[in-house]
Formats: C-alpha cells, sequence, structure tokens
C-alpha cells in the first residue's frame, strides 16, 4: 500500500513540490532564447528529478540532485560502474547464495557499502540511517503518514530493514521512471503528428493547479495512450527476471516444464505481439484508442505482463505512472522540445536496466495564440 500512496496522503503533493523546483531550473538554465543557444540534457536532468522525487517520497525531504543538477553522493557513478556486474549476478542466480553466504565474514563485510561511507550507496544509506533514526526517536503516530519511511516504521518494519527499503527504492524506482520519461518524450519529439496531436490535447485542457493532479492526466486520453505505448515500445526493463517452476512442473503452450526450472521473460519480444498489430515496431498511440473493447483487453493483459503477475507485480505501477504523466504534461504546456541530434538522440547502455545520457535537446517557450 505504500507505493501505492493509500496511506501517504501527501504522496502526490511531494512529486509535485520537487517538479516545480525542476520546471524552474529548466526555466532559468534550460531555455534558449534570442542570443543564447543551450543544448540541455534531458537524460541527466531527468534522472536528478527522479532521485529527489523518490528521495522525498522516502525521507521527507529531497537530497539536492535538482538544485545542484550534478551527482550528488556519487550514487550515480556507482549505479554505472556496478550494473554491469549486478547484470551477471541477475542471470547466473547462484552466486547471490555464495555472496549471502560470505557477506558475514568481517574482511567481506568491508567492501560492501555502508551508511558511514561518503559517497555511493553507503552515503545514501548513512543519510536513510539518520532519517530513521530522528523517526524513531520523535515517534510517529499511527495513521499519520507522511512518508513511505513512516510507512514501513508503523507497519512493523525495524530500522535497519526501513534503510534498505529506502536504498533500493531509489535504485528500482527512479531508474525505471526516469528511462520510461526519457524513452517516452524521445518518441514524442521525434514524431510531428504525435508531438501536434499531444500538444494539443495538453494546452487546450484546463487545470485547476500549477501541477496537473493525477485525475486531471486521467482524462487525457490521448496522453494515455503516449504513456501506454512508450512503455510498450520502450520498457524500461530487460532484465530476465526469472521464476521457478512450482512443484510438479508445469505445461505452458503443449510443453512441459519440469519443477525447479528458471523461467526468464523476453519482454522486448513480449511487447512485439501481434496482439498490438501489424506495426510493432511503429510508436503509434492511436493503437490503444482504435481498438475494440474485445482487442484492448488483449492487448492490456499482454501490456501488464511488463510488472509482473501475482505476488511479484510491480508495487509502484501508480506512483510512476503518475510520474510520466505529469512531467510529460508541464514540460509540453511550457516549452516546445527538439532533439538537437535525432539521428543519435542519446547514449544509451542496457544492462538489465538502462543507463542513457547525452540526450541533448533545445526547449523553448511557447508562443500562444494571444502574443504571436
Amino acid at each position: 500500500p505504500k507505493y501505492q500512496g493509500k496511506d501517504i496522503p501527501q504522496m502526490e503533493h511531494a512529486i509535485d513540490q520537487n517538479l516545480l523546483t525542476w520546471l524552474d531550473y529548466i526555466q532559468m538554465h534550460a531555455v534558449t532564447t534570442p542570443g543564447r543557444h543551450v543544448a540541455f540534457d534531458m537524460a541527466r536532468s531527468i534522472q536528478w528529478l527522479l532521485f529527489d522525487m523518490v528521495c522525498h517520497l522516502c525521507l521527507g525531504h529531497p537530497l539536492g540532485f535538482i538544485d545542484h543538477h550534478e551527482d550528488c553522493y556519487g550514487f550515480q557513478n556507482v549505479l554505472e560502474t556496478r550494473l554491469p556486474i549486478v547484470e551477471k549476478f541477475a542471470i547466473f542466480t547462484e552466486i547471490n547464495t555464495w555472496i549471502k553466504m560470505i557477506s558475514h565474514i568481517p574482511i567481506v563485510r568491508r567492501v560492501l557499502p555502508s551508511p558511514k561511507d561518503k559517497d555511493g550507496i553507503g552515503a545514501i544509506m548513512g543519510v536513510a540511517q539518520k532519517t530513521v533514526n530522528a523517526r524513531i526517536a520523535q515517534g510517529i503516530p499511527p495513521k499519520h503518514n507522511e512518508t513511505m519511511l513512516d510507512s514501513w516504521l508503523c507497519n512493523g518494519v525495524d530500522g535497519s530493514l526501513a534503510v534498505t527499503e529506502v536504498t533500493i527504492a531509489l535504485f528500482a524506482g527512479s531508474d525505471t521512471t526516469a528511462t520510461s520519461i526519457r524513452a517516452l518524450l524521445l518518441h514524442i519529439i521525434t514524431n510531428p503528428l504525435v508531438y501536434k496531436r499531444l500538444t494539443d490535447e495538453i494546452r487546450n485542457a484546463a487545470t485547476t493547479t500549477p501541477i496537473i493532479t493525477e485525475r486531471e492526466t486521467k482524462s487525457l486520453p490521448y496522453l494515455q495512450a503516449c504513456i501506454l505505448e512508450g512503455l510498450r515500445i520502450f520498457p524500461p526493463i530487460t532484465a530476465l527476471r526469472e521464476r521457478v517452476v512450482h512443484p510438479g512442473g508445469d505445461t505452458l503452450n503443449g510443453v512441459y516444464v519440469p519443477e525447479g526450472t528458471n523461467i526468464g521473460l523476453n519482454l522486448p519480444g513480449l511487447l512485439r505481439n501481434e496482439v498490438f498489430g501489424p506495426d510493432v515496431d511503429v510508436f503509434r498511440p492511436e493503437r490503444w484508442l482504435e481498438a475494440t473493447p474485445e482487442q484492448r483487453q488483449r492487448m492490456d493483459r499482454v501490456h501488464e505482463l511488463m510488472f509482473n503477475w501475482g505476488s511479484t507485480r510491480c508495487l509502484g505501477i501508480r506512483l510512476a505512472v503518475m510520474m510520466m504523466g505529469k512531467v510529460v504534461v508541464e514540460v509540453l504546456r511550457r516549452w516546445d522540445v527538439v532533439a538537437l541530434r535525432p539521428q543519435r538522440p542519446w547514449r544509451s547502455r542496457c544492462h538489465g536496466i538502462f543507463l542513457q545520457r547525452d540526450f541533448e535537446v533545445r526547449v523553448v517557450d511557447v508562443v500562444r495564440e494571444s502574443e504571436r
């Protein structure tokens, strides 16, 4: 429930606060004006936004990624250097069992992240540890959850596990959502027909608050179709995410699979299934609006497998989709965005999840009809 926000009433407000700070930064530092041309790395900027959003949701305050617009604590650098190693562990799962066994040896523990570290994952753990200690010291009234940390502690999670939860949330919740937003923006700004239709919908929509609400984003059908299509054409995670066949085995598509077999998911292939139509390699949001109710149901069932199923289903779906909708709306409501290198728009590496940089764009203030 904590990731769904049902017991954290200020969740959307925290997202909006950080989004406003980020939008102000872009307006001040990244907008191209007559006499000033700015090549703005949208990839890195979105990463800093997501780091602060997730930190705020977990701890109750951002850590300065947006304000400084740099890799505070060296966290991103650690991700980029260690992800290739993590990728191997995700494939050879037996290694994880071995590492868990030796991690209790003192000499091994010295090389693992520690809250005493000055940078990297350990530094984030240190910030989380201080916040956890402060929360426990002041006490938390029942049903007074302002952050995910409050929710964890109120639901019986002990302090050390809460620190681990914060670290995992920052890693898993920020990077995949950042990739989803970057990929969605790329496909929108490089497709004139989609760009025109979406910006018309966004700029003609009425909103009652400085940042569009989650409910208001749901009332924009073409935006919702773009979000679904963006996740389909560029899923933010490609790791196998293996599951083990239950005792007694199973039969899949007429093929018997013995118990204990690891089964992985080829997500990019799955999301190009013929159920989505004959043009599965094309970014075309209209497919979600044109489908019959029966077709749409089949498409949704395949698309939802991206988030896993059952007890391992992603808990942060609502949060990720909310962030995607808000960011896209608020960017395209204020500015026109152009990819500076459409033939090679960014540098992207995949190690189960994506590392992206150098997504250079030109950001220009929208000229309203009344200003022409």
